[in-house]
């Protein structure tokens, strides 16, 4: 039996996208890129997180230390792994497990993704299903039960900087592990050369916050409508900014608050940097709310008979904002959730 699907349009459908290289000290527009290791080179460019992305999961880690476990870890003996399930080296030794299965997949089942290494034993498991992440069967969980080995990393997480998931089940809690380069060492893995596969469990958490898609239903069932006009702006959701959000929807609805910010015909505050000054910012937070100029459907969402999606609101985001009355605080410069009293 055939299934049809409707998938939403994505960027990838919406543009041709195409990767040139121009060395400008040569004045050559269009260098093969098959060309020594410059393939290799521009993969890792391109699957780079941007500053901004690098400042914004920085934001949302946690401060994740090392445990009794991770510092005084105790490994087997030593053997060198195919932790990427790569193909046997060129003097012909091919890596296995004692009973003979291909390091290249969990040592349970065959699934070749979201590995966890056991770092006492070199075993390598499975982990468990990630909402909106990769599959998994829970081996890497089962193998702890069974030989009481404490502390994993998930390899495709792994960095060259050293940065990686590691967790420890005695503590049930991410962990960091000072010497995890030497650890990794131990089964023949060179840091250095670790190519970064698979989401973090931080990157997981940022996206599937950022994409929640909140119900837009009544109490009684009924689908909400998106309403538009002055003081109908809503705030776009940050992460876990809904504090945040609900904060200034409730002081911006007071009329003390409306006067002393909203001056549509004024000129914005003289500043030399607008970015770090609290009136210039209320202040474009007020004409954002109050103006009605960016309470307009989406244009991006498209309605149809065919599709029941309703166009609502993009929102405004209030980054700015939050990172201004966030600078040098212990809790609100990172993305951690927060309660609206506090």
């Amino acid at each position: 039996m055939s299934k049809l699907a409707i998938a939403a349009e994505t960027d990838e459908d919406r543009y041709d996208t195409k990767t040139q290289v121009r060395c400008y000290d040569c004045g050559v527009d269009d260098i093969d890129i098959s060309t020594g290791k410059l393939l290799a080179v521009v993969d890792g460019v391109m699957k780079a997180n941007t500053f901004a992305r690098q400042a914004e999961i920085q934001a949302w880690e946690q401060e994740i230390i090392p445990c009794e476990h991770t510092l005084c870890l105790e490994q087997g003996p030593s053997r060198n792994i195919d932790s990427q399930g790569r193909p046997p080296s060129r003097n012909g030794f091919e890596c296995q497990l004692s009973s003979g299965i291909d390091l290249g997949h969990c040592s349970m089942c065959d699934l070749k993704g979201n590995l966890w290494l056991c770092l006492e034993c070199g075993n390598l498991g499975c982990g468990r299903a990630q909402f909106g992440g990769s599959g998994g069967n829970g081996h890497g969980l089962k193998h702890t039960e069974e030989t009481s080995h404490a502390v994993a990393v998930k390899l495709g997480s792994i960095t060259p900087e050293g940065i990686a998931d590691i967790y420890c089940y005695a503590c049930h809690d991410e962990r960091s592990d000072p010497e995890i380069a030497q650890h990794l060492s131990h089964w023949g893995i060179n840091i250095a050369e670790r190519e970064k596969t698979e989401k973090s469990l931080t990157e997981m958490q940022i996206e599937q916050n950022l994409k929640w898609d909140f119900s837009m239903t009544s109490e009684d069932g009924k689908e909400l409508k998106p309403i538009f006009g002055q003081g109908f702006t809503g705030l776009k959701n940050l992460g876990n900014s809904c504090y945040l959000a609900s904060i200034l929807q409730c002081l911006f609805s007071l009329p003390e608050f409306e006067k002393r910010y909203f001056h549509p015909q004024d000129p914005p505050p003289t500043t030399q940097t607008p970015a770090e000054d609290l009136e210039t910012q209320l202040r474009k937070v007020a004409h954002g709310l109050l103006s009605g100029r960016y309470s307009k459907p989406d244009t991006d969402v498209i309605a149809s008979e065919y599709s029941p999606e309703i166009p609502s609101q993009k929102g405004l985001a209030p980054a700015m904002l939050k990172h201004l009355i966030g600078q040098g605080h212990e809790e609100f410069s990172t993305m951690r959730q927060q309660d609206a009293f506090e």
